[in-house]
This record gives structure tokens, C-alpha cells and sequence, in this order.
């Protein structure tokens, strides 16, 4: 049993989950010695629309309980449901914030992230509509979501589900008249925005490329750029032992570590020194394999 008991108190265990785009799982910070993942292998065609496919199984015993604390990666994703409970798809919006997940039982699915580029052709909505929520694929797909999901989870094998599951977002950008190229432009978009270039830089004015941003990203400009900065922080993080935390605030654009411990709390919702803490906790890391 992985609980800690203390007088009369139980306290479920606690880990984190993080995977910053271009990861192709699970980040290292993530420690889930009874989970395996499987990376599916995205077709050439679907690569600047989905930035990762995940197949998750995980089982706990029946006493065990465990928060998770799910740090943000700006992301939208579906989710397929695949173990015993019946659930239908999901979507899941754009976060600033870290969420706490209680884990128990059997959990089985496969996560998709659709990046920038095609997270609007693929809801059919505008992300910013989507922020900060969690909601039935149906709600935007109507019944061709309850379609997809069943056809996932009675696939023979994981490359059928693959398969089924690529098929089923080409139909999306297809109904949906996406054009590549206007994908492409939305992740140069957003490239630029983190990068902090100036809206007459991109050849935007203000309102419009503020429009662009809740459309695509489901963020404001500044808030996209405030993400991307912590995200390069960890990144960083990933690379060294013991952390020179204002000389990494100042190589990431922050004016000082004061400032820098404030994003970083309201991102994680922990100290740099706890999320450090709890990176490193577990006994190993999460198995990951990828498939095609």
C-alpha cells in the first residue's frame, strides 16, 4: 500500500505527471513504476496537427490511492476511455494551472494532444471556448465522437486502434476544409508569440493577433508567452543537479528570481524546491515504448 498514515490520517501518495510538447511521453519528472505507455508513432500527413498520441494502463490496488498533480502544457486533448467504465471521449481544454487528480483502480485510455495548428478544425469550435474545460466529445461532435470511441476500443490490436484513431481525425480536417498551410502558419504563429516578437513584427495588428491566439491556442498572446517561458524552464531544469535558480531566471527572460518563483508557483502550484522534490521521489520512472 503506498499511503502514509500518521495518527488517524491517511495521506495518498503523490506524484507529478508532466509532458511538455515535443516529449513523446511521459516526462522524466513523471514517476509511475506500475504504468506503461506506448507512444504511437503519428502518420507523416497528421504530424503538424498532433503533437502526441498516447496509449496509457495503469493498475493500482485496491487500497491504494494516488494524487497526481498535472502540470499545464497548453495543450488540448482528446481522450479515449478504455477501461471498464463505459465513458465516452473527452476533451480536454487549455490550463494555466496544475490540476490534482485522484488515481485509483484500473485506468486504461489513449490521450491525444492536437497542437495549435489544427486543435480548431478538429473540435470544430474555437479553443477559447474550451479553456479550462472538460467535456463530452459529443457535445461538439454529436454522435460521430460515440462512433470513433467505440470503433477505438473494439480495435483488435493497437496498430488497428492507430489506425482507426488517424482515420477518424482525417475525416475531422477534411469536413472541416483544414488547409496545411494554414496550420503551418498557425504554429509560426505561435512560435513567434513565444518568442515575444511584436505584432507589427508578424505583420498582425494587436486586436487580430489577439484573436488568433483565443482561436487557436485558447490564450491571450501573454499568456502563451508566459507558458513557453516555463516550459523552457523546466526543460532546463531536466539538465542540471542543483539549480542556480537566478541565474536560470535571467536565461529565461524573467528580471529576476522573485518573479520567476511567482510564474512558477502559479503554473505548478508548488515551489520550484517542492516540484524538485517531488520530481525525483519515485523509486523509477515510467516505461515507455513507442509503436507504429
Amino acid at each position: 500500500m503506498n499511503e502514509r498514515r500518521g495518527n488517524d490520517a491517511v495521506f495518498p501518495a503523490r506524484r507529478l505527471f508532466l509532458s511538455l510538447p515535443g516529449d513523446a511521453g511521459p516526462g522524466p519528472e513523471t514517476a509511475a513504476p506500475r504504468a506503461r505507455t506506448r507512444a504511437l508513432r503519428v502518420p507523416p500527413d497528421l504530424r503538424p496537427t498532433i503533437g502526441q498520441a498516447l496509449m496509457w494502463h495503469e493498475s493500482l490496488q485496491a487500497d491504494d490511492r494516488i494524487v497526481e498533480h498535472v502540470l499545464p502544457d497548453g495543450a488540448v486533448r482528446l481522450w479515449f476511455d478504455l477501461s471498464d467504465s463505459g465513458a465516452g471521449p473527452m476533451v480536454l481544454g487549455p490550463r494555466l494551472e496544475a490540476q490534482k487528480v485522484l488515481l485509483q483502480g484500473r485506468m486504461a485510455g489513449l490521450s491525444v494532444a492536437l497542437t495549435p495548428a489544427a486543435a480548431r478544425a478538429v473540435l470544430g469550435a474555437p479553443v477559447r471556448q474550451l479553456r479550462g474545460q472538460v467535456l463530452w466529445l459529443s457535445e461538439l461532435w454529436g454522435p460521430a465522437a460515440g462512433d470513433l470511441g467505440d470503433r477505438i476500443a473494439e480495435a483488435a490490436d493497437l496498430g488497428q486502434m492507430a489506425d482507426t484513431l488517424w482515420d477518424g481525425l482525417r475525416q475531422r480536417l477534411r469536413r472541416a476544409g483544414f488547409s496545411t498551410d494554414d496550420g503551418r502558419r498557425t504554429l509560426h504563429l505561435a512560435a513567434a508569440v513565444a518568442r515575444g516578437e511584436r505584432p507589427e513584427w508578424i505583420g498582425l495588428g494587436e486586436r487580430r493577433l489577439q484573436q488568433l491566439c483565443a482561436e487557436h491556442l485558447g490564450l491571450s498572446p501573454r499568456e502563451h508567452r508566459r507558458l513557453m517561458r516555463w516550459h523552457g524552464l523546466l526543460r532546463s531544469l531536466r539538465r542540471v543537479d542543483r539549480p542556480d535558480w537566478a541565474a536560470l531566471a535571467l536565461a529565461h527572460g524573467w528580471y529576476d528570481q522573485a518573479h520567476m518563483l511567482r510564474d512558477f508557483r502559479a503554473f505548478a502550484g508548488m515551489t520550484p524546491t517542492a516540484f524538485r522534490a517531488l520530481a525525483v521521489s519515485g523509486p523509477s520512472k515510467t516505461a515507455l515504448h513507442k509503436t507504429g
